[in-house]
């Protein structure tokens, strides 16, 4: 009984410690560049649709927050994997065609209050705004 019992408190002090723990998200910025080719009235950006559809039928990785606008760029966050994990889908999604060059991502955690900024960004101190001198390159 004793045996069970301090297995019961090791699980629930290891839910406990993960539940304060911050969970990986990898951001990944694509330069907000308009197709080639593109005719006018059509959509500048269809490579958007793409990769929202290739991140969603991801089953190693999920969407953690809608894409959005972010300085020159657009940008999709995913989420629960590991770091290599997430950073795998984040380099696939660069060979999409039609996708811009100069995709780059960031990891960070769901704790950073917006884009570009938690202590899980390599080479940055915590809080600090990151760019791509900062982040983990999800290029091939």
């Amino acid at each position: 009984m004793r045996v069970l019992a301090r297995e019961a408190q090791g699980a629930a002090a290891d839910a406990r410690y993960a539940s304060r723990c911050p969970n990986i998200v990898v951001e990944i910025h694509v330069p907000l560049r308009e197709a080639a080719g593109t005719s006018e009235g059509s959509d500048p950006f269809p490579w958007i649709d793409q990769v929202e559809d290739f991140l969603a039928e991801q089953e190693a990785a999920e969407v953690y927050d809608d894409g959005e606008e972010y300085e020159e760029a657009y940008v999709f966050s995913i989420a629960g994997a590991a770091e290599e994990v997430l950073l795998a889908v984040a380099s696939d999604l660069t060979r999409l065609p039609g996708t811009p060059s100069g995709v780059f991502a960031m990891v960070t955690n769901d704790e950073a209050e917006e884009i570009g900024l938690g202590p899980g960004t390599q080479g940055a101190e915590p809080g600090a705004r990151a760019g791509p001198e900062h982040s983990r390159s999800a290029a091939p």
